[in-house]
């Protein structure tokens, strides 16, 4: 279309009037941009939400992902807080149960002074080869060996020495029996300190 052409436009009950051509194709032109500017913008607006509920899944699948870390951290936490207080309740047991060896011992030497010659002969048993035997024991368990021994054994009262223990001393070496290390070798077999 030439600048000389003209079309005529008519509107409702309007008288007909010559509208240049150039400005018939300019309108044209215009809505023909503005109607791919209304599907570019369209476009675009889809792509942007597209994109929006991608970012949404992501940040739910890294909220479930960051809460499942969270929970299996806390999980892991619970536990080594369990297993500690289960080392020291075990270790609150073992104390427990030395000071209550110790304490029967004491006391069923108190009652049964017997015990004390059985305690004293496994003792010597452990030196048979031995010449000359020197025990050293509580004043009490003195009292309680007199006859029950070889009198060969030379025991001497010694009021540091526990009931129910001694401390043998030969040639061949010493054995301590005391109740206290006896004590202290079970600790230390457990794992745990003496009370």
């Amino acid at each position: 279309m030439g600048a000389w052409m003209s079309r005529v436009i008519r509107g409702p009950g309007a008288p007909p009037r010559v509208v240049p051509a150039e400005v018939v194709d300019a309108r044209a032109e215009a809505e023909r941009i503005v109607e791919a500017a209304r599907r570019e913008a369209e476009a675009l607006l889809e792509g942007a939400r597209a994109e929006c509920e991608r970012l949404r899944a992501e940040a739910r699948a890294e909220g479930a992902a960051s809460g499942l870390a969270q929970a299996a951290a806390l999980l892991v936490e619970a536990r080594r807080a369990r297993d500690g207080a289960l080392v020291g309740i075990e270790r609150d047991a073992q104390t427990l149960a030395l000071a209550a060896a110790e304490r029967i011992v004491g006391e069923a030497i108190t009652i049964e002074p017997a015990r004390v010659v059985a305690i004293v002969r496994d003792v010597i048993a452990r030196a048979r080869r031995a010449r000359a035997i020197e025990l050293r024991v509580h004043p009490e368990d003195a009292r309680a060996l007199e006859g029950a021994i070889e009198p060969s054994v030379r025991v001497i009262e010694d009021a540091s020495i526990t009931r129910g223990g001694c401390v043998m001393r030969s040639e061949l070496g010493t054995v301590d029996a005391r109740v206290e290390v006896r004590i202290d070798a079970m600790a230390r077999m457990l794992g745990c300190e003496r009370p």
